[in-house]
């Protein structure tokens, strides 16, 4: 998926256009729940909310050949396991985790508590692979991950940013059922591998 942040210049708006992009593509049939925004970042936040909702009804590789697995259908559903795929979704939260130093890659850092210098690139827009229950390879980390930063400060998970993060986990289906299970919808799941020194935020497909 391509998708482009029409704000990437202005911080305040790119985060509010990428926070509303998350809502509308984790509940795409729903009302949408804004964070407390002034009444223009409000409007953007729904572009944000109408752009999301747009990706999720599209195929996650452009064909026919597979569709993104329902939030609902994930807190519903203890067998969904079963023949998904981790697919990445759109490369934006790069001004949503804009106060965090380092934005997403930085907090995924501070988790994996590696080097603060180590160089991570962004996955591929064609990252897809099978899911077959934790990795085999100790360099994979999931880590379930939400970028509304009106967090409670002293929550488990919370950063001092307000954002929050889960733990690391090798399984990135353990990852997943922590992202659903978490308060807000914007919550996703972040892969990193420090073999290809990459980092991005990857959903299920089917």
């Amino acid at each position: 998926m391509t998708t482009s942040n029409p704000y990437a210049d202005d911080p305040d708006k790119a985060s509010a256009f990428e926070v509303g992009y998350l809502w509308g593509f984790t509940h795409s049939d729903e009302e949408d729940n804004p964070p407390p925004y002034s009444p223009d970042l409000l409007e953007i936040y729904l572009q944000g909310v109408d752009s999301g909702k747009e990706d999720r009804g599209r195929s996650p590789d452009g064909g026919a050949a597979s569709s993104w697995v329902p939030r609902a259908e994930l807190e519903d559903d203890s067998d969904w396991i079963g023949g998904i795929l981790i697919h990445l979704v759109a490369e934006l939260l790069k001004h949503a985790y804009r106060k965090a130093v380092f934005g997403l890659v930085g907090l995924v850092i501070g988790v994996l508590e590696i080097p603060t210098d180590t160089p991570l690139k962004s996955l591929p827009d064609d990252f897809e692979e099978p899911y077959e229950g934790p990795e085999s390879n100790s360099d994979v980390s999931y880590i379930a991950t939400c970028a509304r930063d009106d967090h409670p400060l002293l929550s488990a998970g919370t950063t001092s940013e307000g954002y929050w993060m889960g733990s690391a986990y090798s399984d990135f289906g353990a990852a997943l059922k922590e992202a659903v299970a978490h308060e807000h919808a914007e919550a996703l799941v972040a892969r990193c591998s420090l073999a290809e020194n990459s980092c991005g935020v990857v959903w299920a497909a089917r």
